[in-house]
């Protein structure tokens, strides 16, 4: 998955940047085993914790409250919440 998406990224030069609600992900670790990865790759933020979501994503505490913290919806928050504090266009 990490080369298939390199090979997309450094074709269309884009920034990576990765958002995580469980702390054992994989993703970050193999993006950044590539040469060259911070060419595109900007970091990941792993936040496991609702206070984290709300903190520093910006997820509105009554989506979390409403639709639970893994969900489509608070996923959706935390996207938007990425995109407002980092360069990332995927």
């Amino acid at each position: 998955m990490a080369i298939f998406i390199v090979f997309k990224t450094h074709k269309t030069l884009l920034d990576i940047g990765l958002i995580m609600a469980h702390p054992k992900s994989m993703i970050s670790s193999k993006l950044t085993s590539i040469s060259g990865s911070s060419d595109f790759f900007e970091g990941s933020i792993i936040s496991y914790s609702n206070y984290l979501k709300n903190r520093i994503l910006n997820v509105p505490k009554e989506v979390i409250n409403k639709h639970g913290a893994v969900s489509h919806q608070t996923a959706l928050s935390m996207v938007k919440g990425l995109e407002k504090i980092s360069k990332s266009e995927i």
